[in-house]
């Protein structure tokens, strides 16, 4: 009997979606911490109340979940899963510090509608790389370090919004600032590699199981 193959073991070259998406989900939620965390103070400063927060954010995230249900159909009939993800990090890192200039309560409407249609969008086809990038036997650990840098992420922005907040007393600089970390994770995003499954899917025929890039 034909002793099955055994699945190559991770090396550093099949772990850089990995590290991409790792260094990608820390600067992206850095960036998205740091303005969200000031947000209620800012409706109030705006004139708004406890019920424009509350149909801000269900608006918000009612919007995160149809996205979600959107990329996922999206995912399978795309040969090429690369540009959405670019697309939601790059949608939801522009609308973010146009926070700053808003006047309205709901302006902020409106750019949170964008943020988290951009976070459902990327969502799926990012998790469904990330799993076609790394050995089968590495997947729980990679997501597990996704996770990790993206707790780090929500840890580092709002201590920085305290400092900012703490050394100018501008909600609006915080905005500002946190462009800075938005832009680190668009430009990072740009070095993730479209798995060579993917593309093989363009033919209807089902590829080779492939783990590793």
């Amino acid at each position: 009997m034909k002793t099955p193959a055994t699945p190559p073991a991770p090396t550093a070259k099949s772990g850089r979606n990995l590290y991409v998406f790792g260094t990608v989900s820390f600067f992206n939620d850095t960036a998205s911490e740091m303005a969200y965390w000031i947000l209620p103070a800012f409706l109030t400063s705006l004139g708004a109340g406890p019920a424009a927060l509350g149909l801000i954010e269900g608006t918000a995230e009612s919007v995160a979940a149809l996205g979600k249900l959107f990329s996922g159909f999206l995912t399978d009939v795309s040969a090429r899963r690369k540009p959405i993800v670019v697309f939601g990090y790059v949608l939801a890192n522009v609308v973010k510090p146009v926070l700053a200039l808003s006047t309205r309560w709901w302006h902020v409407l409106l750019i949170r509608f964008a943020d988290r249609t951009a976070k459902g969008v990327r969502g799926t086809p990012r998790d469904v790389m990330l799993a076609e990038s790394v050995n089968r036997k590495a997947v729980g650990s990679a997501y597990g370090l996704l996770q990790s840098m993206d707790s780090a992420g929500a840890i580092a922005g709002p201590l920085i919004a305290w400092l900012v907040m703490a050394n100018l007393g501008n909600m609006r600089a915080v905005f500002w600032i946190a462009a800075i970390p938005g832009l680190m994770a668009i430009l990072v995003v740009q070095f993730v590699r479209e798995p060579r499954r993917a593309a093989a899917t363009k033919t209807g025929t089902r590829p080779a199981a492939r783990f590793d890039l």
